[in-house]
């Protein structure tokens, strides 16, 4: 099943706290630092591409709650998925225009530019 649940799981067996140590330095999680509330799993971002393409077919209302985590990588996994859902209708809709007829395409796309 296609879930929130199943994106953050598949991101926890994968998760290594060595590299959630080295994210706490790198994104500034100190005291008054612009990611002091940020908490890490601790992934490297192609694993999480990797995951993110798997469920690019993931509903918006569970995107939104990866959205909503407290987790850093958790969050970054839904805007990436958002983003492979974002050109999957940008090239359906290029298919689409592709195919009206010339004198359509050339009035809808005079109002694209």
């Amino acid at each position: 099943m296609n879930t929130s649940e199943t994106v953050i799981s598949l991101l926890r067996e994968i998760a290594d706290p060595g590299i959630a140590k080295h994210s706490l330095r790198f994104f500034k999680t100190g005291p008054g630092e612009y990611a002091e509330v940020d908490k890490f799993l601790g992934l490297r971002v192609p694993d999480q591409r990797k995951i993110a393409h798997k469920h690019r077919n993931l509903s918006l209302e569970e995107v939104k709650k990866l959205l909503k985590s407290k987790l850093h990588e958790v969050r970054l996994t839904g805007l990436l998925i958002l983003v492979y859902q974002y050109e999957k209708a940008d090239s359906m809709l290029r298919y689409a225009i592709e195919k009206l007829p010339k004198e359509e395409r050339d009035h809808y796309l005079k109002g694209k530019v």
